[in-house]
Formats: C-alpha cells, structure tokens, sequence
C-alpha cells in the first residue's frame, strides 16, 4: 500500500503583514550590474539580455546570470518572442518600479566614470522640461 505524503502547509502571506523577510529582495539588489539592469528596465520597455549587458559592463552570459536571480525574486519578467526563444526582460509591474523608486531616493547616485558618459549628463541635466 502506497503512503501519501502529508501536505505541506503553504504560508499565507496577507498584504499587511508585518513581518518581511527583505533579504531575497536585497541579496538580488546587491549587484552592480543588476542595478545597471534594473535602472534600464525603468522606462516600461522590453530588452533582451544583449542589450541589457553592454551599458552595465558585463558579457551577455553573465547578464543572464543576473537577470535570472531577478526574476527568481519578482523584480523582473522574462518572456519569449520567436521561434529562437530570444527572451526578452521587462520589470514585474508597476508596484516593483513604484518600490524601486522609492529605494532610488535613499540611494547614493551612480558615479561618471568617463568623458562621454559625463557630457551626457551635463546635457540632461541643462534640458527643458515639459
């Protein structure tokens, strides 16, 4: 006769709970090039991890690395397009780019490093605003 495992009793989470466990969210936060990552990512748009990887520095394998321990956590959103399964990442949601936003305002901004990238920033920060 066959034993059935018991059920393992699931967590029930609800939305005001107290107690939270950060450290998942910020073990994946840890990451320069998961930063670089995500800061692309804050403009709604879709982008394969190719196109990710160039701005943060890093190759592509790596950068898929990193992109899967984001989405193992739910910062971020994989999906395939195509017959070559080329996936292309988004962030989770509004709420993920809501939270990040809130982090970004208690972070320290990102260092320019090089002539290019630091002309760029003069240029952004001088433009008109709607």
């Amino acid at each position: 006769m066959l034993r059935r495992r018991p059920k393992r009793r699931r967590r029930i989470v609800t939305p005001m709970s107290r107690d939270r466990d950060f450290t998942s969210v910020g073990r994946a936060l840890a990451a320069p090039a998961r930063s670089a990552f995500l800061n692309l990512l804050m403009d709604g748009t879709r982008r394969p991890a190719g196109e990710l990887a160039r701005p943060a520095g890093v190759s592509a394998s790596t950068a898929s690395e990193h992109l899967a321990a984001l989405v193992d956590v739910g910062l971020v959103t994989c999906e395939t397009r195509g017959r070559r399964r080329y996936y292309y990442y988004a962030l989770a949601g509004p709420r993920v780019a809501t939270a990040l936003e809130a982090l970004g305002a208690l972070a320290d901004s990102v260092p320019v490093s090089g002539y290019r990238r630091s002309r760029e920033m003069r240029h952004l920060a001088a433009a008109p605003l709607c």
